[in-house]
């Protein structure tokens, strides 16, 4: 399809530009220092309407009146829209051409699956606005040798505004029944967190051989949101895109969740001769989500650590450093915002008088779902080995948390990657980078699509010659899964790039003091047996993977880039 449209004059996918734009300056004295910096994005995807147009700022100060007090700020602002393509569920140019049908090449849709790229951009747009604001200061003060003490402040407020429309445009009536009506969905949400933190610590030497650290502190979460929605449909003429000017199914709502916690905690620590550590600590915390008669929960923890290597019987060399660990600990989560309370819905009584009628019953003794974990380990010559962790529900899991299942390991087993960098004349560096992930599986969606459903596969035609029981598995439309999963390790060139340092004699022409050029390839070769189009990608989990929790689908694979760097120090 890609080969035929282009002999059409259509390009199907295009190839898009990447395009960043930094700035930053810093500097000051011992009692100021400062850090400024800007930049813009404007990237275009591989599909037209696919971009994103993004702007953001950063400030960083630092205010050291004297050795015992320093002061410390920092504010941050982010502003962009990003224009966001179909794909996955939700239909798309990977959709239609995946699935293209070469028994309708002479039809409107040119052979594709739903509609033709062109009917896509021409009919939906999905866009999505974003305002954030960051904002800290965090003082430290050391009074005296021995005491310090932290106060921070902080506050993160984003603004997203999500838009899914459909215009009226009926040229596209063949593709879209919807065409002639349309209709627009936005959401609006504002996000709120503020935080409070205080921590103090006292360290003091007990005796020669031992040391204590004793700190308190408190801390003070909101959380606040606010979601409002609004949705129309049907356009009395094109060119509206209001959903005041929709004439049907018109509908509003709003919400909006607060949550705050108080909590609390005192910690001990002791370490003798820098070689056996202990840490006891108690935590108190306090939700608005409890209910009315749950008190202040206590969550307990404690912890030994011994470097064996330390010890003057250690006389090995197969390991530098060799530390046994162990720890017990209690957290929680707490419950959703309502949970607690007795709750009423608005409904219309006899007569069409407003009344409620109960809703959520609620639990004044409502309190946070708590969990214990046990962990034993050992880290030697830097590499980290847990032995155990306790599940909180009576049973013990793997401390990476990877679910295992009949069908296979969903979460790679393991994972990592080579690098190697090669300087030349000083100025020239070579850089390669390859990573890789190992143990996994994941279901081809694409496959369940066209051999499940559209019946477009080999195995649906002639059935005979591939295995009964995979047929079965077909035929049965998705109540088996096993026939999509497949091994999805992969080993990936990441990166291929060439860095040059411009002599210093050519960028203090035009008054820098530093210049660097780099060109680099990335996502350049993938192997793998997977029998999808991409084992990095993921589309969706869940009973439409027949319970499988990970599986790819009707998406763009990673997408091989070349990247011009220019960096200037002035």
């Amino acid at each position: 399809m890609v080969e035929l449209e282009k002999s059409r004059g259509n390009d199907i996918w295009r190839t898009g530009q990447l395009q960043q734009y930094d700035l930053s300056v810093s500097g000051g004295m011992d009692l100021v220092r400062y850090f400024l910096s800007g930049y813009y994005e404007n990237t275009q995807g591989v599909e037209p309407d696919n971009s994103v147009d993004k702007w953001g700022m950063r400030a960083n100060v630092t205010v050291t009146p004297n050795d015992k007090l320093d002061i410390r700020g920092n504010l941050g602002y982010v502003s962009g829209r990003t224009n966001l393509s179909y794909e996955a569920g939700g239909g798309g140019f990977t959709w239609t051409t995946y699935f293209a049908r070469l028994d309708r090449l002479d039809g409107p849709r040119r052979g594709f699956y739903s509609g033709t790229p062109e009917s896509y951009t021409g009919t939906f747009d999905q866009r999505q606005g974003l305002d954030r604001t960051t904002a800290g200061v965090t003082i430290n003060h050391r009074p005296f040798a021995r005491f310090s003490h932290r106060f921070t402040v902080g506050f993160d407020h984003t603004r997203e505004q999500d838009n899914d429309i459909q215009y009226h445009d009926e040229k596209w009536l063949d593709f879209w029944s919807f065409s002639d009506r349309g209709y627009r969905s936005t959401q609006e949400r504002n996000v709120d967190y503020t935080t409070v933190d205080y921590a103090a610590t006292y360290q003091w030497p007990v005796s020669q051989e031992l040391e204590s650290s004793t700190s308190v502190g408190g801390q003070f979460y909101r959380g606040y949101s606010e979601l409002v929605s609004a949705y129309g449909e049907v356009w009395p003429t094109p060119g509206l895109t209001s959903i005041s000017a929709t004439t049907q199914n018109r509908s509003a709502s709003q919400t909006s969740v607060e949550n705050t916690t108080v909590g609390m905690y005192v910690q001990e620590q002791l370490s003798w001769q820098n070689r056996l550590f202990l840490t006891a600590a108690l935590r108190g915390d306090d939700n608005s989500a409890f209910g009315v008669d749950y008190d202040f929960v206590t969550y307990p923890k404690v912890s030994a650590a011994w470097v064996v290597t330390e010890e003057p019987f250690w006389d090995y060399d197969f390991a530098n450093t060799l530390k046994l660990r162990g720890a017990y600990g209690e957290s929680g989560q707490q419950p959703d915002a309502f949970v607690a309370i007795r709750t009423f819905s608005p409904v219309a009584g006899p007569n069409n008088v407003g009344t409620v009628t109960p809703d959520n019953l609620g639990n004044p003794d409502l309190g946070p779902e708590r969990g214990t974990e046990i962990e034993l380990g050992f880290d030697a010559i830097g590499t980290a080995i847990n032995l155990l962790c306790d599940d909180g529900h009576g049973g013990s899991t793997a401390c990476d948390g990877a679910p295992n299942v009949y069908m296979g390991r969903t979460v790679p087993s393991t994972e990592g990657g080579f690098a190697s960098t090669l300087t030349l004349f000083n100025n020239i560096r070579l850089f390669a980078q390859l990573d890789f992930k190992t143990g996994f599986t994941k279901l081809d969606g694409n496959y369940r699509v066209r051999c499940y459903f559209f019946s477009e596969c080999r195995e649906n035609w002639y059935p005979t010659e591939f295995d009964p029981a995979k047929i079965a598995e077909i035929q049965a439309a998705g109540t088996y899964a096993g026939a999509l999963l497949d091994d999805a390790d992969f080993l990936k060139l990441r990166e291929v790039s060439v860095s040059y340092g411009v002599p210093s004699e050519w960028v203090s022409r035009v008054g820098a003091q530093r210049g660097n050029i780099t060109v680099a390839a990335r996502n350049l070769y993938t192997w793998t047996k997977f029998m999808g189009l991409e084992p990095e990608s993921t589309f969706n989990g869940g009973s439409r993977g027949g319970s499988f929790s990970l599986w790819e689908q009707n998406v763009l694979p990673q997408l091989a880039q070349l990247v011009v760097t220019f960096n200037v120090n002035f």
